[in-house]
């Protein structure tokens, strides 16, 4: 039976993705006490992977504690290894040292190239992780849950062929098309809009679009119309599209009785990216970026990137792009998406 070691820090992919890449028999989480939420979530998930998964309390600095506890491990266990990603430098540099000095293997996730190698015995071999992480394994490993009441890719694929039709080209003018719809009064019973080839009708019971360049039309019941969902429906095909490991739209997201909506999550390559679309610029000031940064660090931890969406770049203000630089969020529109996604490692 193989048995890998972990040592439990905040960062839970540092232990999920060698797990679930190398599949062990067996886990050893050696958490500390400030820990153990993360210990017990990473529990919950190995478990349900099959994974036996057993839990040992250590202190972060106690260089004595934590060798007599890696000392036992070597002992009892007969093919053990120890994965040195995760915990403090003392518990990661003191366990290196009692597994390297009987002889077993230790093993290191490096995330920007997203392989695993050995520290020791020492090799240029590496392990390639090829394992595709799903949003749910990925939040759960935090202590998250997906709450979702709605089905939105239905919402989603009724417009499906009108909005991938869209070419480039065509993008700005449909987006300013859009803006142009959100200045009307939609209490109005009767809403006609024209421009550039498309068509917006709102009626007593239902919204009508239309492109007439493309002779595609969509029409939505008018309960269900919001035009915030535009930029976020075009953005979520566009991913789509571009192979994702897992995408999802419109997600509420729950942790210890605390909710939030996060419009879309995708994951590539072992990592997590959380996306707010905003239709309107201004809106997307201030706290959309206190918002998204945050939901960043304790939904998906350093290896996740948070982004916001907005129709145009250009039309964004100094202020916002470099307060969104000094808070580590990215800021995208539709032409820029395919190139950051393209350079994901």
């Amino acid at each position: 039976m193989s048995t890998l070691v972990c040592l439990v820090s905040h960062q839970a992919m540092a232990n999920v993705i060698p797990v679930l890449q190398m599949k062990p028999n067996k886990v050893i989480l050696l958490s500390t006490e400030q820990e153990a939420s993360i210990a017990s979530n990473l529990k919950v998930l190995f478990n349900e992977k099959n994974i036996e998964v057993s839990e040992q309390r250590i202190s972060a600095y106690k260089t004595v504690t934590i060798r007599k506890v890696c000392e036992s491990i070597v002992a009892t266990e007969q093919d053990v290894s120890l994965n040195a990603t995760g915990g403090t430098k003392p518990m990661a540099i003191t366990a290196f040292d009692v597994f390297r000095s009987h002889g077993k293997k230790v093993v290191y996730y490096e995330p920007v190239q997203n392989h695993i190698f050995y520290l020791y015995p020492a090799e240029e071999n590496f392990l390639t992780v090829d394992i595709k992480l799903n949003i749910e394994d990925y939040l759960k490993s935090y202590g998250y849950e997906i709450i979702n009441k709605i089905n939105s890719k239905i919402r989603i694929e009724s417009k499906r062929k009108f909005l991938t039709d869209i070419s480039k080209d065509r993008y700005d003018d449909f987006i300013k098309f859009i803006s142009k719809i959100s200045k009307k009064k939609f209490d109005i019973p009767n809403i006609d809009v024209k421009e550039k080839q498309f068509t917006f009708q709102k009626r007593s019971d239902k919204i009508m679009y239309k492109d007439s360049l493309q002779n595609n039309s969509f029409d939505i019941p008018l309960s269900g119309h919001k035009l915030g969902d535009m930029l976020e429906d075009l953005l979520f095909l566009k991913l789509e599209s571009l192979d994702t490991d897992d995408i999802k739209v419109e997600n509420h997201i729950k942790k210890n009785g605390i909710s939030n909506e996060i419009d879309i999550i995708f994951t590539k390559n072992c990592k997590m990216h959380l996306i707010s679309c905003k239709l309107n610029i201004r809106k997307a000031e201030n706290p959309t970026v206190y918002e998204i940064s945050s939901l960043k660090d304790l939904a998906a931890g350093t290896f996740g990137t948070a982004y916001i969406a907005v129709p145009d770049l250009k039309q964004c203000s100094e202020n916002f792009l470099e307060r969104c630089k000094l808070m580590n969020v990215k800021v995208i529109d539709m032409e820029s998406v395919e190139n950051i996604f393209n350079n994901l490692s």
